[in-house]
């Protein structure tokens, strides 16, 4: 698999499929490997480009505060080097956040949105919520955290079918010193960070939700879908914050469908 010169960095991404481009951003704490079952129903309708972001996977960074201009000025650097003048976005959670911002930053090289658990950043729960997380992330011995993660992304129902695979996913998942320093300096990032929608974005936008989502609120992301000019609302019934991981198929055909129009 490749890597990016960019920005300081050796910035590594997977690049598959071919046609109309996609880059899929992954969410807190996460790589590009969120994407693993997403990507192969993706490869034969269209060019899929999945980074790791700085600090995370296989990625390196630098020192300093992380912030979203650097996230985003990461992503069109990729795209340059990959020589994409122009894309279509995926973000799920915080990766949502960051495409937000290109968008609105670069209309002009964004062709369509998809944001996956996305709401209303800066809102009283949302920062319960980042809250809730920053206690996790330091005060957890790292073989506990992706457990209490797993209970706040999944579904209950999902939880109950899978357990002992996420058990095994607790075990292969489990964050190193680095990962866990990256989280914080992405919740300082979070809990810093607010976003106005100004409707300035031209591009059509579909917000991706899971009726189970505990992190962000369906109503926060029916907020948000109305705040864009061209946004739509997708609520997959039973799913809970990361339908990639959840609901695949379900949520790979909401994508394509929005994205083939």
């Amino acid at each position: 698999m490749p890597y990016a010169r960019i920005n300081g960095i050796r910035l590594f991404y997977k690049d598959v499929g071919s046609g109309r481009p996609l880059v899929l951003v992954p969410g807190f704490g996460a790589d590009s490997t969120v994407y693993n079952l997403l990507l192969p129903r993706l490869r034969g309708r269209l060019r899929a480009i999945a980074p790791d972001p700085r600090g995370l996977g296989r990625s390196d960074d630098t020192p300093g505060p992380m912030t979203v201009h650097l996230l985003v000025q990461d992503l069109l650097s990729l795209l340059d080097h990959v020589g994409v003048p122009r894309a279509s976005f995926l973000g799920c959670s915080m990766g949502a956040l960051v495409v937000r911002r290109l968008a609105a930053l670069c209309p002009e090289r964004v062709d369509r949105l998809v944001l996956c658990a996305a709401g209303r950043s800066g809102a009283p729960y949302c920062r319960r919520v980042l809250g809730l997380l920053r206690i996790l992330v330091e005060k957890t011995p790292s073989e506990e955290l992706m457990r209490h993660l797993f209970t706040l992304i999944f579904s209950p129902a999902f939880i109950d079918e899978r357990d002992e695979w996420l058990r095994e996913m607790e075990v292969l998942l489990r964050p190193d010193d680095r990962t866990r320093n990256t989280m914080l300096r992405q919740l300082e990032m979070l809990e810093a960070e607010v976003v106005r929608e100004t409707g300035a974005v031209p591009s059509p936008v579909l917000v991706l939700i899971g009726s189970q989502d505990r992190l962000v609120p369906p109503l926060h992301a029916e907020a948000l879908a109305r705040a864009y000019p061209r946004g739509r609302l997708k609520i997959l019934e039973g799913v809970g914050h990361h339908p990639f991981l959840e609901a695949t198929e379900e949520a790979a055909e909401a994508v394509l469908a929005f994205l083939e129009e």
